[in-house]
């Protein structure tokens, strides 16, 4: 192998191993946060959900940190799964902003009783603060049906 290329591949290495390291932190914080949510842990969602956080729900509606905060002290929803899948990670603004996007496998009984099990494309927005990474939006879409 020549020279150029040897240096080609150390520089590959040095540019895709820190992105994929910093992937698998941002990864690891959300699945933290979904725990958190699942077990209806406030200490877990006030450490990882960012104080201004909003999510864009599957009915359309906005929902504040605040919000989800209560309804978990209030175990509004008993989750049975609360999980990510096909989950693809982009960073921008130097890696201090990552874009989740995929899918969330979510499934429960409401305090009314009613059961629900929900598979929900989503996109999470994470910002590398000095206290480490904090979500600062969700999105989450029902699923259409095929056709």
């Amino acid at each position: 192998m020549n020279r150029l290329g040897l240096s080609i591949i150390c520089l590959l290495v040095v540019i895709v191993v820190p992105a994929h390291a910093q992937a698998e932190d941002v990864l690891a914080a959300e699945a933290a946060a979904l725990e958190a949510y699942r077990t209806n842990d406030t200490a877990g969602i006030n450490r990882w959900v960012a104080d201004d956080y909003t999510l864009t729900d599957s009915r359309g509606r906005i929902v504040a940190k605040a919000e989800d905060l209560a309804a978990a002290r209030d175990r509004a929803v008993e989750f049975s799964q609360f999980t990510n899948v096909d989950q693809r990670v982009r960073f921008y603004q130097d890696g201090k902003v990552a874009v989740v996007t995929g899918r969330t496998l979510v499934a429960g009984v409401a305090r009314n009783g009613t059961a629900f099990d929900q598979d929900l494309p989503f996109t999470d927005t994470w910002i590398l603060t000095d206290a480490g990474w904090r979500i600062v939006a969700s999105h989450v879409s029902p699923r259409r049906p095929p056709g």
